[in-house]
């Protein structure tokens, strides 16, 4: 099986040099992993919706030490119309 990717001539896909599949025993593993405690998420900060500016102002300065989550509102928020 081959890739190919289409892009303008001079600019870059943005993809790695190669790509690798993923078997279900890998899979499994991890997930086990997961539960096990072994792995965990690094998160940086955690918004609120109202806070979504800021919370898009952190990804691009590339300071975070993680994942910056957007939370979204509550089914018993209001709709802002």
């Amino acid at each position: 099986m081959s890739y190919q990717i289409a892009t303008p001539p001079g600019e870059k896909c943005g993809l790695p040099a190669f790509l690798t599949r993923v078997t279900e025993e890998e899979l499994l593993t991890l997930k086990e992993m997961i539960e096990a405690g072994k792995i965990q998420a690094a998160v940086d900060k955690v918004y609120s919706f109202e806070q979504v500016a800021e919370a898009h102002r952190r990804v691009e300065t590339e300071q975070r030490l993680g994942t910056v989550i957007l939370r979204p509102r509550s089914t018993a928020d209001p709709v802002l119309m």
